[in-house]
Formats: C-alpha cells, structure tokens, sequence
C-alpha cells in the first residue's frame, strides 16, 4: 500500500483524533473489555495494526483490563517512535513493543504469539478481500478476538448541499476501490465483507456505525477532509478536474463561514472467537 509521508501522517492523524474517539462504540469495547477478563490477566498481549500514531491505544487502554502488553505494527518507523512515546505511560499499559512492517507482506511475522487481541483502526477501507481472508484465518488459528474500528462505509452527508455533492462522493468510493497493493481495495464494502468472513470462520460478529459528525468547532478536520476528497476524485475523474476544483472552493468558503456540516459514516466491529463462551451476534 501507498502511504504519505510521517509529517503528513502525523499531522492529519493529529487532527481527526478528537473525532474518531467520539465517533466510537462504547459498547464495542465494553463487550471486548468483559471477553478479556476472562483471559490470563497477566498476559493480556495486544496487537495493533497500522497503529500510526497510536490514537487506538490511546483510546482502548484507559478502557482495557490493566497488565496490557501492546505490540504496535506500521511500515513507518517515524509513526512508530511516536506511538511509543506516546502510549508507553498510559493507565493499564505494562509495556510497549513496536515493530516495522509492511501489512501487504506476512502477517504471521506481524502479530506476535499469544496475542489475545488483533485490533486496527481506519486502516481496513484500505485493504484488499484477499488481505482480509488471511487476518481472519490467522486469528482463528491464534484464537484471537478482533476489534476493527472505524472503517468508512461510503455514507456521505454534507449540508448546505451542493449539486455536484454526489458525484464527487461517488469518484471518492470508487477511488477507495483501486489497487493499493495486494489487490483492489474494499473500500466502502470492507466492513461488511470482514463482518462476513468471520462469521464464515465461526466469529460472534457485533458492529455498530461510528459516525463523524462535523460541525463549524472542526474546521480543520473539514478542510482536510474535503482536500483529500477533491484530490480523490479529480485523480478518478481528470476530465473533471475543473468542476471538483470549482466544487471544493464552494465547500471550503462554507467551512470559512462556519456554515458547513459533515457526517461521515463508518463501521466499529468485534469479532470473538469461536469457543469462548459468547453467545449471539448481530444480524
């Protein structure tokens, strides 16, 4: 997978941090919180996937069973520095590992042994369904539960609207869905497929959207938000440069004027092994 660069990483993960906790499941971590206190509380080993700047562990160990051992996996040695800055002294942590990878490659040599949990945040709307196949037959075989979170859904409400609104949303879905390395990507439909999968793997599967909801207090998540969507889609559209160019000037004057609201949709999902005395799923 193509990725920017750390300060661009570091800056834009900055930025979206506040929205993404308040966009989570409670519930979702509650349900996984319980499932681990039944594991060996002295050897509670985690695994983060793609952990950036370590905004998932932030949020989880305040809300995890204490004697945490996270293991944090990135391509990006500059992300993973700061991660461990910045996660090592948080209430429940024990220790922090990290380890450089690159998730296209084997995931078998990512994830340590013994991890209970494998969890990722904003990462599987990037990933192809072969990638996501081998995830979830390696933690059935590890016996590990899975937290997925905040996987965008492709539903997109901007207001006031614009006419040209769902045609740039669409160049963005259907961008999402070119080949980031290892196959065409998800996108939007990742979610349901991972949700798929593991109840194929004999998973409890629970989800619950996490919904962004911006308002005029965001401007900076706003306007990067809508940047990134104008590149998206003037790269899927070129011939249409001009008009997506035309439309993020409009949106960017009403972010400016504290006039713009956005609601991003997204996916939280838990998936606990077979065997582990859960009971039930959602439809």
């Amino acid at each position: 997978m193509p990725h920017p660069s750390t300060v661009f990483d570091s800056e834009w993960l900055s930025i979206r941090e506040a929205a993404d906790h308040s966009a989570r499941s409670a519930s979702l971590t509650a349900r996984l919180s319980d499932w681990l206190v039944d594991r060996d509380a002295a050897n509670l080993r985690l695994c983060d996937l793609g952990c950036g700047s370590g905004s998932n562990v932030r949020y989880l160990a305040p809300r995890l069973p204490a004697r945490q051992r996270w293991c944090l996996v990135d391509h990006d040695a500059g992300l993973l520095a700061l991660a461990a800055e910045r996660c090592r002294d948080l209430p429940g942590v024990s220790s922090v590992e990290t380890l450089e990878g690159d998730l296209v490659g084997s995931l078998d040599t990512l994830i340590p042994e013994g991890a209970v949990l494998i969890t990722a945040s904003a990462l599987l709307d990037l990933v192809s369904e072969q990638w996501l196949s081998r995830c979830v037959s390696l933690a059935a075989r590890r016996g590990a539960a899975c937290l997925i979170t905040l996987s965008y859904s492709g539903d997109v409400s901007l207001s006031p609207a614009l006419a040209e609104d769902d045609a740039v949303i669409q160049a963005v879905n259907a961008h999402q869905r070119q080949d980031k390395g290892g196959g065409p990507a998800l996108g939007p439909d990742a979610w349901s497929v991972c949700a798929s999968l593991f109840r194929e793997a004999g998973f409890s599967v629970f989800h619950e959207p996490s919904v962004w909801s911006l308002d005029a207090s965001q401007a900076a998540l706003q306007d990067n938000l809508l940047t990134g969507w104008a590149r998206a889609a003037g790269e899927w559209l070129p011939d249409s440069a001009p008009s997506v160019s035309a439309w993020l000037d409009q949106r960017l004057q009403r972010v400016r004027r504290g006039e713009s609201r956005i609601r991003v949709g997204h996916q939280d999902l838990l998936a606990l092994p077979p065997g582990s005395g859960t009971v039930g799923s959602d439809a």
